[in-house]
């Protein structure tokens, strides 16, 4: 990026770094020889999260962000003055526009008569910028769409209201059209508009010049106000050469232009812009003290902006719109946070449901003002053809509207809109200037509604639609009336009646346009030629919304601009011929809809150039070893796996028909694109994207970090506590703790509580992260005045580590474990930290009492912090372990049938007894997860362990007795026994076991444990140490073999299995698919015993992995391998520096132990690969070696590699270095757990020492 200096002289200058200005400013900077300055009056985007965030566009304005515009008073709506928001910030009104890609008709284009601009032009362009993402529902018009361009665009799922709407258009004579909104030949229908939002983020027109894009041919000056444009007599006339500026701190200060200077500030701006500069009309300039340089009257006038009017409507059924995301109880903090946290929910995307076109001759033809007026021939008195809409309306899914609109649906009350809009505006309005003072904002009168031809066809359309709401076959039925109540548009019949309402309630569309307009060159009020040049100046050009003649029946987020930005660059000879290759700018237009551009690369797949062959060096000399149990076929079983889960299919087995004596060689490999599915209820809306309200004007702001934290009764109902997260500490709660730790001043002297904001964050954090792996406290119970002080500090202490905060974290590590240590003391129970005085305080009694499962809880969470520290941490872990080994001794692990029986008791009951069970369960795991780290003997085997397994999270979710009743309903039964359960696995059996009832997603996760368990006890009993890879006992292993197949079956029928490590259902089981991995490891080689990560020394951990006894090849090591290669491939699927550094991946340290031997298993398998090559491959070791391939290639496109780090060659022994040094590298950028990081020196310490020569294989 270049940086400003005195004497800086530019080839460019963009005055305005808004949707137009970036798109012109990345556009002219593909040629590097020249360079540009972008200014822009704002600030830098890059810290903006609500223009990231597409559902907090409106928190962006009456702020610093906003342009802060406003219209003087207009007659034709009773004298009101109507806000005009703008962004003021780099990208400008592109971060904060509805997103919608709705492109108007080609005729709109056309009607301009300029050479260049057709529709077929405009459309063309359209599709060329578009990367279009379809949904299998949407019937999708390809040849409208583009698939390789820089602009996301997607489907909008829609919401039952919205589906209920679609149905009432089509029934009231609006057909259904799917893709009429990007064809532009469908001007009376309803439809679908995608939208440009992808994955949750919204992109702007800042990315042509920022992130991917930046080059350092262009410089950006924010807070920086253009004043004027410099202009000086030549011997061709009149010519641009700079800018003066002024600086948010008052400096003034001029910039010289080689070329030429762009103007792109809006509808509002330039033509200010340009004013202040001496251009405009004459008579106003004077008035003002400006000199008139070039009289151009047409500057200011001409503007033109589409009027919408919202109708509110209350239903009754819940269930329909998505206010509950919102408004009800507390969950706009969760609603946030699930943005935050996944990029998903309601915040991810707008609230706009359905769209629909209309004309409106039939309608109007009977009206006299309409049948009366003058027109042109094949032409409406609004100018337009029958190929052109009149008007459009649009829907809400949820109440929101202007900042007037502030009646929410509270109490659990439910209201969407109806929005009518007007395209083809006779009116006009005008911008003009209050000073030359650039700080001064303009005047601008919009003259809405002045027109009494708009005030007819906008009532009309508001009548249309309330018959639309009230008489369509999927409303008619669900409207209770008009919202809020004491409004009765409901029941309004005719015309007469909507003017009032149309004059009260008429606002922007945020489409400013025409005020710099273009035209021909006998056009006396044209400011530009169609090539977007100033009339009468030289090296000047506009290029934005301004420049528009007429506006389009469309929003102004699609029409591509990318016209404007090649007239920027096709006149001056020192700029190159547009490159197909670059970002295409959409609508450059800077607008409350404006076009928002993304410049995103695109990286598209060659299949053939993956599927190459691999270079041949081994011939045929191999027969298979013995092959698994019969009716087993690994290959097979993981292609169900896969299909189930819908991983892409490049990752399924390969069809793979492999010629010649050469075990490398292969063919193309074909790619099968899964379909996806269309949700179909509200909640689908809030479940996968995700983020702040769309509408802050129309919403309540967005909390910090959520709700408050209180106590549920049995009495209460369902409404009271729906989406209950406790999340927020106050005041109180804060003095609560306070006074609770009080007592505790002499053995925590050090210790200081700090805010309740910080409180706040870590208290969320310990749900979102560390409890979302094992489920032990009951949400929407949880109270934090209920709750010991210790077991605060400890859940504290733990969001403070995913917070990565961890000088904080191990202050409150400290802090409670010296008052759990105290309290064990008291009850004289055996304890190997130092001693401390003994004080009579709290009694612990012994049993399952509340107090004496929050001593196990605060111990679990205390030793789940240490166990992934550093060395000296690691020790406190082991101490804690063995305290929390003698409370559960001391509490049991075992309940009869009668005791885990959920049969006719209450539900506050059933919720301590699952908690309970569920606080026992997750000890039991973590234990055994510390064993699996660090070779540790299991401390409870798994036959001592006789609970329930945990119950399905349609109970554990319910949020009052009501919803836990109907719950039961649904599930009328008990969960399996844990060792019951297990058991059934491990029978012998000719077919895979089905367990009855069917385990939860975390009674999955603790069977896979005990199995596992079971592979670490008979490999201690059975096996030598110096040999890693000796099989089990035959029956054994068929045994465990067939268990695991069983698990894998039990792990699909679960709906909440998902192999994304950000699933919507948290990340318990991605975490199980992981151990299943390691399961399969440890079957084929034993390397738990070699890697000494309790020295936490990566040097040793090196050297013990060189020292690993050869790895035997064979048949048995199929699932193994397929598993470690699928394990490999998830973070590059991802992409790999991306994962890393967000931290994304790292939700578990088990998934990170899992993925540390698969890959040391992978590696040491090519290793022997390497080692015999004169054994020929395996059919299964050929494809298993494809994929190993395919994911390196894929893993080296994508990193950002040193200038001296090669790229590794194809060759086993290169592949065996290669994927080593991907998760060295991915495992050493982790910065939530030490441990992590000795994982990946360890990894690269092993190769180095490979790569040497001195590693063993």
């Amino acid at each position: 990026m270049g940086s400003i200096e005195d004497n800086d002289v530019y080839d460019y200058i963009v005055c305005g770094g808004g949707t137009s200005g970036c798109v012109v400013a990345g556009r002219l900077a593909e040629n590097p020889d020249v360079k540009i300055l972008v200014l822009e009056a704002g600030q830098h985007n890059k810290d903006l999260e609500n223009v990231h965030m597409a559902g907090g566009w409106a928190n962006n304005f009456d702020s610093e962000t906003d342009w802060n515009l406003i219209t003087n008073p207009m007659k034709g709506v009773d004298d009101r003055q109507v806000k005009l928001s703008r962004g003021r910030f780099l990208g400008g009104s592109s971060g904060c526009n509805g997103t919608l890609c709705i492109r108007g008709s080609k005729q709109d284009y056309n009607d301009w008569q300029l050479e260049g601009w057709s529709g077929e032009e405009f459309f063309a362009a359209m599709r060329k910028a578009e990367t279009f993402n379809p949904k299998d529902w949407f019937e999708v018009d390809n040849k409208s769409h583009g698939f390789d361009g820089p602009l996301h665009t997607e489907p909008h799922d829609l919401a039952p209201i919205a589906d209920l709407i679609m149905d009432s258009f089509v029934s009231q004579g609006l057909p259904l059209h799917h893709d009429m909104f990007s064809t532009g030949d469908v001007p009376h229908g309803c439809g679908h508009v995608p939208r440009t939002v992808h994955k949750g983020i919204r992109t702007t027109a800042a990315d042509y010049i920022t992130n991917d894009y930046h080059r350092a041919n262009v410089t950006i000056q924010t807070d920086t106000t253009v004043d004027r444009i410099l202009l000086e007599d030549g011997a061709e006339g009149l010519r641009a050469t700079g800018v003066a500026t002024r600086s948010a701190d008052g400096t003034t200060r001029s910039f010289h232009a080689r070329n030429e200077v762009i103007v792109s500030g809006g509808a509002y701006c330039s033509p200010a812009i340009l004013m202040r500069s001496g251009i405009g009309s004459k008579d106003e300039l004077s008035n003002l003290a400006i000199d008139c340089k070039v009289e151009l009257p047409g500057v200011g006038k001409n503007l033109m902006d589409h009027l919408i009017v919202f109708m509110f409507y209350e239903t009754e059924k819940a269930g329909l719109t998505t206010d509950f995301n919102v408004y009800h109880d507390d969950n706009m903090g969760k609603t946030y946070m699930q943005w935050k946290e996944h990029k998903s929910g309601f915040l991810s995307t707008f609230p706009f449901g359905s769209f629909a076109f209309a004309r409106m001759d039939e309608r109007l033809k009977d009206e006299p003002l309409w049948k009366d007026a003058p027109r042109e021939p094949g032409r409406d008195p609004m100018g337009l053809t029958p190929a052109q809409p009149n008007v459009e309306f649009f829907t809400t899914e949820c109440y929101g509207g202007p900042k007037q609109y502030d009646q929410f649906p509270v109490d659990h009350k439910h209201a969407f809109s109806m929005i009518a809009e007007l395209f083809a505006p006779k009116s006009r309005g005008t911008v003009t200037l209050k000073s030359a003072d650039p700080t001064e904002n303009p005047v601008i009168d919009c003259n809405y509604l002045a027109d009494p031809m708009d005030l007819l066809v906008l009532t009309e359309a508001c009548r249309f639609g309330n018959e639309i709401i009230m008489k369509g076959a999927g409303t008619k039925d669900i409207v209770k009336g008009s919202w809020p109540a004491d409004l009765t548009h409901h029941s309004y019949t005719t015309r007469e009646q909507w003017v009032p309402y149309v004059k009260e309630h008429a606002t922007t569309c945020y489409h400013a346009a025409g005020t710099c307009a273009m035209g021909q060159d006998d056009n006396p009020m044209a400011v530009l030629d169609n090539k977007l040049r100033v009339r009468g100046v030289q090296g000047l050009r506009v290029a934005d919304c301004s420049v528009m003649p007429t506006l389009h029946g469309g929003h102004t987020q699609m029409p591509a601009l990318k016209r404007r930005a090649h007239w920027c660059r096709e006149s001056p000879p020192s700029i190159s011929p547009e490159a197909q290759t670059s970002p295409l700018p959409a609508d450059q237009r800077d607008e409350m809809g404006g076009m928002s551009e993304t410049a995103c690369p695109i990286v598209t797949e060659d299949v053939d150039a993956q599927a190459g062959s691999l270079t041949p060096s081994f011939p045929d000399s191999y027969q298979s070893l013995p092959l698994p149990p019969d009716g087993l076929d690994h290959f097979d079983e993981f292609t169900n796996f896969l299909d189930l889960i819908g991983l892409p299919a490049e990752w399924g087995p390969l069809e793979l028909e492999l010629t010649g004596d050469s075990p490398y060689e292969s063919r193309p490999v074909p790619v099968v694109t899964q379909p996806t599915h269309k949700p179909t209820n509200a909640e689908s809306t809030a479940d996968a994207s995700g983020d702040d309200s769309p509408f802050r004007s129309w919403l309540p702001s967005v909390p910090s970090l959520g709700h408050g934290v209180y106590t549920v009764h049995d009495s209460e109902s369902h409404q009271q506590t729906e989406k209950f997260t406790p999340v927020k500490v106050d005041e109180a709660q804060r003095a609560y703790l306070a006074a609770c730790l009080d007592p505790y001043k002499a053995d925590i002297p050090s210790f200081r509580l700090p805010s309740r904001h910080t409180l706040t964050r870590y208290l969320t954090s310990f749900f979102q992260g560390f409890h979302m792996h094992l489920l032990f406290v009951h949400v929407p119970t949880f109270r934090f005045t209920d709750r010991t002080p210790e077991f605060l500090l400890a859940m504290m202490a733990a969001g403070a580590q995913y917070r990565l905060e961890h000088q904080n974290a191990t202050k409150f590590f400290h802090a409670a474990k010296a008052i759990i240590r105290l309290k064990l003391e008291l009850q004289d129970v055996a304890c190997s930290v130092s001693s401390y005085p003994v004080r009579q305080n709290e009694w612990i009694r012994t049993g399952n009492s509340f107090h004496d499962m929050e001593v196990i809880r605060c111990l679990l969470v205390l030793m789940g912090f240490a166990a992934w520290e550093g060395v000296d941490m690691l020790q406190e872990a082991f101490r804690l372990r063995r305290l929390l080994l003698e409370r559960l001794q001391s509490s049991g692990l075992e309940e009869t049938n009668q005791q885990a029986s959920s049969k006719g008791i209450e539900w506050l009951q059933w919720v301590e007894d699952e908690t309970i069970r569920r606080t026992k369960l997750a000890s039991y795991s973590f234990v055994e997860s510390l064993g699996i780290a660090y070779n540790v003997y299991p401390a409870i085997r798994n036959h001592e362990v006789r609970l329930r397994l945990p119950c399905h999270g349609e109970l554990w979710n319910a949020t009052s007795s009501t919803e836990w009743l109907a719950a039961r309903q649904e599930v009328d039964h008990d969960q399996l026994f844990y060792h019951d359960a297990l058991a059934q696995l491990l029978r012998d059996a000719t077919a895979a076991t089905v367990l009855n009832p069917r385990p939860s997603p975390l009674g999955n996760y603790y069977i896979v444990h005990g199995l596992i368990q079971r592979i670490h006890i008979l490999r201690g009993l059975s096996l030598d140490l110096g040999d890693s890879s000796a099989s089990l006992p035959a029956d054994e292993l068929n045994r465990l073999e067939r268990a695991l197949h069983s698990w894998t079956l039990m792990w699909q029928q679960a709906p909440e299995s998902s192999l994304d490590p950000a699933n919507e259902n948290g990340p318990i089981p991605f975490t199980s698919s992981s151990l299943l991995a390691l399961a399969y490891v440890r079957l084929s080689l034993n390397i738990g015993p070699y890697r000494k990560l309790d020295t936490r020394d990566p040097a040793m951990i090196a050297r013990a992995l060189s020292e690993l006894p050869v790895l035997h090849r064979g048949a048995r090591m199929t699932p193994a391998l397929i598993y470690a290669i699928h394990t490999v491939s998830i973070p590059v699927r991802l992409g790999l520096d991306y994962v890393a550094r967000s931290q994304a991946f790292f939700w578990s340290v088990r998934h990170s132990l899992a993925s540390f031997e698969c890959v040391v298993l992978l590696s040491k398998w090519l290793q022997a690969v390497a080692a015999e090559p004169r054994r020929r491959l395996s059919a299964n070791e050929k494809r298993i070696l494809h994929w190993t391939r395919l994911v390196v290639e894929e893993a080296y496109d994508s990193m950002d590699l040193a200038d001296d780090e090669a790229i590794p060659g194809r060759e086993p022994c290169d592949l065996a270095l290669a994927v080593l040094a991907i998760w060295s590298r991915f495992f050493m950028q982790n910065s939530q757990w030490r441990f992590i990081n000795t994982l990946g020196q360890g990894l690269s310490g092993y190769a180095a020492l490979l790569e040497s020569g001195r590693g063993g294989s």
